[in-house]
């Protein structure tokens, strides 16, 4: 789905004047995957599943509830087998190191260990 900040905003109401936050606990349902926006930075980072590449972090918000168009629908694809298996602890203690770095916090959340059911 693709669709602009300005349709956010149109589609809004009134009493919202800032229809976009940052992740915070609160939309972690207590997963340990999951990382609210370091405090003070202003922004969160998704967790990128492939840690095989090196790249920048890309930038996590949330918005209010928006009634997709089919203007909206970018592309649909259909997968076939398997998908590939995830390493999610080794992902998201990649995310971290970076986090820590970006935000310069090096106290930031704590490392995930390796036993985790993926």
């Amino acid at each position: 789905m693709e669709y602009t900040v300005g349709e956010v905003f149109e589609q809004a109401t009134d009493a919202i004047e800032r229809p976009f936050a940052i992740p915070t606990v609160l939309e972690s349902r207590n997963s340990e995957f999951f990382f609210p926006a370091p405090s003070g930075s202003g922004e969160g980072y998704a967790v990128d599943l492939d840690t095989s590449v090196a790249r920048d972090p890309i930038r996590e918000f949330l918005h209010v509830r928006l009634i997709y168009k089919h203007d909206h629908l970018a592309r649909v694809v259909h997968s076939t087998g398997p998908t590939p298996p995830v390493d999610l602890a080794a992902a998201r203690n990649t995310h971290l190191v970076s986090v820590r770095a970006r935000c310069a916090r090096p106290d930031y959340g704590a490392r995930m260990s390796e036993e985790v059911d993926a």
